[in-house]
């Protein structure tokens, strides 16, 4: 398995957002103009990659190559915010437990991901142009199991040349500056 890249994560998790609110979800500081109605937008605040465990040595004895493979976890937390919905805390809301849906099981499972954990909901609501813009914000942290695999050359044979001399030094045979 190839160790997904950043967009390929981020792509994931706002389709997971767009999937559970049924709204368009842009990147966070994007640098094109918002949509004129209901948005949310996905921003990453962390990245935490935690321990490893060797995994899978596996040889192959036609290309005579072992393959390694390492697993490590990953948490990742997102700020989700809510924009120009009449309904944003619900949202929001909806956005904490969407995981246990099926529709939410399926994708996460899908997408290599699991929901792990998620904030307080904040009603940001605030003044935009003379008029109150509804806003709310709740940060979900994302797990996943990332495999790191590699194809290596097989060491068949090492040949070491030692011999012991009377000062019990051991002499490798590299002789440097002849």
């Amino acid at each position: 398995m190839l160790v997904p890249n950043e967009l390929d994560l981020n792509r994931k998790i706002r389709g997971y957002v767009k999937l559970a609110l049924g709204i368009p979800v842009i990147a966070s500081n994007a640098n094109f103009p918002a949509p004129t109605g209901s948005y949310a937008t996905a921003l990453q605040i962390s990245d935490l990659r935690d321990g490893f465990s060797f995994g899978d040595n596996t040889y192959n004895q036609t290309t005579d190559k072992t393959t390694v493979s390492v697993s490590s976890n990953r948490l990742i937390t997102f700020s989700i915010q809510i924009y120009r919905d009449a309904n944003v805390l619900g949202l929001a809301r909806l956005l904490s437990f969407y995981n246990a849906t099926p529709a939410g099981e399926y994708y996460l499972a899908k997408n290599g991901l699991t929901l792990i954990d998620w904030s307080n909901i904040r009603d940001l609501t605030t003044l935009v142009d003379e008029e109150m813009e509804p806003r709310a914000s709740i940060d979900l942290t994302f797990g996943q199991v990332v495999t790191y695999s590699q194809e290596t050359d097989r060491i068949v044979k090492i040949d070491i040349a030692s011999s012991y001399q009377d000062s019990n030094i051991i002499n490798d045979n590299n002789h440097i500056g002849e």
